[in-house]
């Protein structure tokens, strides 16, 4: 039985010859010239078998390209990372590649995958670190749009209700027994513009804030509204969401170093002397 020398690529289309080295068993499955072209074919091939074609980013990056790597590199991400993404657009997870996304979770991950990944790293989503990053990425755009519907569903609840009220109306009393609360428009402009439009502890400016959370930055109490302090030109620090967040209602003493109380004061005195001249 006679052996065809000569194939032609299943993802290039070029014409190549058969290897010495390989055995004939292995030349009978082999359908791609090279490495690169079967990682691409392969690629291209699974795409096809878990449902979007052409019209798909990664599938035309690939065409263009020539290879899967090289499209990658084209897009300034890893090999590996294109490939989930390629899952990801197809419905499928983004770990494994085999099961269906969970999207009544809004995940780009299976469940087994999903819950696998909290078994795993259990230890670092208790750390301090781990809270930090939840803390943070809850207030991102990323994802308030990727469970915009299940903060909506939630919202229109009565409970979902009751909850986003609650910290309304626990304010508003604080401030009805201080006799009010707020500064004018006037000494909000002279507080920041004092504390030089940054973050007191982290020196986050106002537009790098803008860009991470969308919103200002925060006019915080340093006494807390709770204790009976309004918010005053002797009794104002501007922090940032995260640290505005994480001081919450402490005692100041127990939240900034007494480094930091001092320069607070110093601020209070200049904000003091402005808003008399």
């Amino acid at each position: 039985m006679s052996i065809d020398k000569t194939k032609v690529c299943q993802c290039c289309g070029k014409v190549f010859a058969k290897d010495p080295r390989v055995n004939p068993k292995q030349w009978a499955k082999q359908r791609f010239c090279s490495n690169p072209c079967q990682r691409t074919g392969r690629a291209l091939e699974s795409c096809q078998r878990r449902g979007f074609g052409p019209e798909t980013t990664y599938y035309q990056s690939i065409i263009k390209y020539g290879n899967l790597s090289a499209a990658a590199r084209s897009m300034g991400i890893h090999t590996r990372t294109l490939e989930r993404r390629l899952w990801v657009e197809g419905g499928f997870c983004g770990s494994c590649g085999l099961r269906p996304i969970a999207q009544e979770i809004s995940s780009d991950k299976c469940l087994k995958c999903r819950e696998d990944w909290y078994n795993q790293n259990k230890e670092w989503r208790a750390s301090d670190e781990g809270q930090q990053y939840a803390h943070d990425y809850v207030r991102t755009e990323e994802y308030k749009e990727s469970h915009k519907e299940v903060c909506n569903t939630y919202n229109r609840t009565e409970k979902g209700w009751h909850a986003s009220r609650s910290g309304f109306i626990r304010r508003r009393d604080r401030k009805k027994k201080v006799g009010g609360d707020g500064l004018s428009t006037k000494e909000v402009k002279l507080v920041r513009e004092t504390y030089g439009n940054k973050c007191f502890i982290c020196n986050m400016t106002q537009q790098d804030h803008m860009v991470k959370y969308h919103r200002s930055l925060h006019l915080d109490h340093f006494n807390p509204l709770s204790a009976g302090y309004p918010l005053a030109l002797d009794n104002v620090v501007l922090l940032c969401c995260s640290h505005n967040d994480s001081k919450s209602d402490q005692n100041p003493n127990d939240f900034f170093t007494s480094e930091q109380i001092e320069g607070i004061k110093k601020v209070w005195e200049i904000l003091c002397q402005k808003r008399k001249s």
